[in-house]
């Protein structure tokens, strides 16, 4: 059961050629967390649209690699943001409340 709700929380980042190039996770229906080295492998850059594919039902979505809080030296993290609010993308924990990300 556990395991089952994990996995609908987590997406993979696709490469252009339609491979996987790693995950992340989804924090809202609007908002996905990954590393910034996904987003490298995967061709993009802060500004760059991805494809992104939902585990749990292979449900391909678009998002933008956010430039505000880009990380990509030391702590290796960055946030998607889709582009329209995707039906039934939910949260690994739902109630998060809003992030501080301050440089």
């Amino acid at each position: 059961m556990v395991f089952d709700t994990l996995r609908a929380g987590i997406v993979c980042i696709l490469k252009p050629s339609g491979h996987i190039s790693g995950t992340g996770f989804i924090v809202s229906s609007y908002l996905i967390a990954t590393c910034a080295h996904v987003i490298k492998f995967a061709g993009a850059k802060p500004g760059s649209i991805v494809t992104c594919l939902r585990l749990v039902d292979q449900h391909k979505f678009e998002a933008l690699v956010e430039e505000k809080y880009w990380r990509d030296t030391e702590v290796d993290v960055a946030f998607l943001v889709t582009l329209q609010g995707v039906n039934g993308l939910r949260g690994i924990r739902e109630g998060i409340g809003r992030l501080n990300l301050a440089a």
